[in-house]
């Protein structure tokens, strides 16, 4: 598939008018973050209206500080895109299903041309009538993804139009099915992952709790189950199970430059308290589809450049991808962080409506 080449007059955005808006940006920190890619302290960038976040996270980043640093790891990395293929029958669909499931290693060849650093990792295959739902799932190094596993599936169509068996019965319906999924809460994106699935997880000492969150271990279990486990299954939520965790994700989404519309996979994680027998808490968050980059997009603006760049994380990471893991690590961290002030103030009864009161309206 050879790609058309096109000048510059092709490619300007033709609109009414351009305008610049400001959102203010508060530096915090900095965070000590235990990870795989990220280690060592981290100044944390928030872009929000929110104000009350600010001081909530701060607490929780202190918190997290005294307590040796957030441990943090990278457990999946795979952006996805989910071609539709439309058939001419259901046996031509359960074909080509069989024929995707079981030819993995040519695919991987036809995805390699592609690109220089992503490259295939899954592929899944589900017959609808006599359509076929194709999810594919790609590393894209310190991209995030959106355009490489777009392109990826394109020439998997090309491939697979090129094939006799195929070549009368076979019709790309769209690039793109909804079974990624793509900014919207789904499922699969909780149970499978897309982008950076990260776990973050602190241990809290009995006396860190009790004299700086003035709380206990067992109340924010208590909280934590009922409030985001029971509370968000008889809402409905698909997955969700956590207080904010969009809060920090949006605004750091912002600072850095990413697709904020990802914000609704961000938010799809859990957050799980533990009560240990000698009154400490472990905290932890998960979050399953956090999608990143450090390259491309609108990591190039200035104030997301500038903020990458502090951190040490802007462009490519050698190996690649480590950039873009890194900063996954310490978003998530500041998730736990943040989560972990709010669950506090929320297990004192008055405190958050009090802090609320005091930022917002004082």
């Amino acid at each position: 598939m050879t790609e058309p080449k096109r000048d510059a007059a092709e490619t300007r955005i033709r609109c009414l008018e351009e305008r610049t808006i400001s959102l203010p940006t508060y530096i915090i920190g900095p965070l000590h973050v235990r990870g795989q890619c990220a280690s060592g302290e981290y100044k944390i960038p928030l872009a929000t209206a929110e104000v009350p976040l600010i001081p909530s996270t701060a607490r929780g980043i202190k918190i997290a500080n005294l307590c040796g640093g957030v441990e943090t790891i990278v457990e999946k990395d795979e952006m996805t895109r989910a071609p539709l293929f439309s058939t001419t029958s259901c046996a031509k669909a359960e074909e080509l299903c069989q024929y995707l499931r079981s030819n993995f290693h040519t695919l991987y060849e036809v995805v390699a041309r592609t690109t220089t650093h992503g490259k295939l990792m899954s592929i899944e295959a589900l017959q609808h009538v006599s359509d076929a739902y194709v999810r594919i799932g790609m590393f894209c190094a310190d991209a995030a993804g959106h355009n490489m596993t777009t392109k990826a599936a394109q020439y998997i169509w090309e491939h697979i139009r090129s094939l006799p068996q195929f070549q009368n019965d076979v019709d790309l319906l769209t690039v793109s099915s909804n079974y990624c999924t793509d900014k919207k809460p789904a499922r699969v994106n909780v149970e499978k992952g897309r982008g950076k699935t990260v776990l973050a997880s602190l241990h809290i000492p009995r006396d860190i709790l009790e004299k700086n969150l003035h709380t206990t271990a067992q109340r924010l279990e208590d909280v934590n189950y009922k409030k985001n486990c029971v509370g968000s299954r008889l809402a409905g939520c698909v997955g969700g199970n956590n207080a904010h965790h969009a809060n920090i994700v949006a605004a750091m989404y912002l600072a850095f430059g990413q697709d904020v519309a990802n914000v609704v996979e961000g938010s799809l994680g859990s957050t799980s308290v533990k009560c240990n027998d000698d009154g400490s808490a472990t905290f932890a968050v998960h979050l399953p589809a956090l999608i990143v980059g450090t390259i491309g997009g609108g990591t190039k603006l200035p104030h997301a450049k500038q903020n990458l760049e502090t951190l040490g994380l802007y462009g490519s990471g050698d190996p690649p991808g480590s950039n873009a893991k890194a900063l996954a690590e310490i978003i998530t961290a500041a998730v736990l962080a943040g989560e972990l002030s709010l669950m506090a103030a929320l297990s004192n009864n008055g405190e958050h409506w009090r802090a609320h009161q005091r930022f917002e309206r004082g």
